[in-house]
């Protein structure tokens, strides 16, 4: 196993806890809100701040859902190798980036001319060394490192 292919993959129980959280939790505990709000999905019978704090827990859990299926999405369609990093459609080869940001914890944005990429560091079973392989393949420092490893 290659050291592009031993620090790419994916931590599986990051994965589980986002993805049950996200996707199995969330949405049964915003759903039994509305249930318990609205007493049996009985909307007639329902005062205007029930009907109110149900709608505004349906959109809550739908956002909820939406930022859980962007992480996942986001980390699964990663793939980096020797030549540089594809993520959906967007494609950079190691010599293209021009800098790498750290916006926020677990987050690092790799640039290319007007071409982003974001990579969720904390979702990677190997992070130090995923954050190593990127600076050592663009030549550049990983903002993130410093701060939060």
């Amino acid at each position: 196993m290659s050291a592009t292919e031993q620090t790419s993959r994916l931590d599986p129980v990051g994965l589980v806890l986002i993805g049950g959280l996200g996707l199995v939790v969330t949405p049964g505990l915003i759903f039994g809100t509305v249930f318990y709000l609205t007493r049996g999905l009985h909307f007639v019978g329902a005062t205007n701040f029930e009907l109110v704090a149900a709608a505004l827990s349906v959109i809550v859990g739908l956002l909820g859902l939406k930022i859980c299926v962007r992480e996942l999405s986001g980390a699964l369609r990663l793939h980096l190798d020797e030549r540089g990093l594809r993520c959906g459609g967007v494609t950079m080869a190691w010599t293209e980036v021009t800098r790498l940001e750290a916006p926020e914890f677990g987050v690092l944005v790799v640039h290319a001319g007007d071409r982003q990429i974001r990579i969720r560091t904390y979702l990677f079973r190997d992070r130090r060394g995923l954050l190593e392989l990127v600076a050592e393949r663009t030549g550049m420092s990983a903002p993130e490192m410093s701060v939060s490893l």
